[in-house]
């Protein structure tokens, strides 16, 4: 236990939650006018959308070490 690949793990896990939480900033304009706007847009908003539903359950999953994480 705290071997090299935990350190891997742990180091993704933070990682992609900076990178997360950088995209999530420099994009926020988009994001709410995304939900305001979201009966009236197209597949590729949905899209857009996904990845802040999908990248949190991910980070969550590498930080608990799961398999499917």
């Amino acid at each position: 236990m705290g071997g090299p690949p935990e350190k891997a793990i742990v180091t993704l896990g933070v990682l992609l939650v900076l990178v997360f939480l950088f995209k999530t900033v420099t994009v926020f304009g988009m994001i709410a006018s995304a939900f305001k706007y979201i009966t009236d847009g197209d597949i590729t908003m949905y899209w857009f959308l996904l990845e802040y539903f999908y990248v949190p359950v991910v980070i969550f999953l590498l930080w608990k070490k799961t398999k499917t994480g």
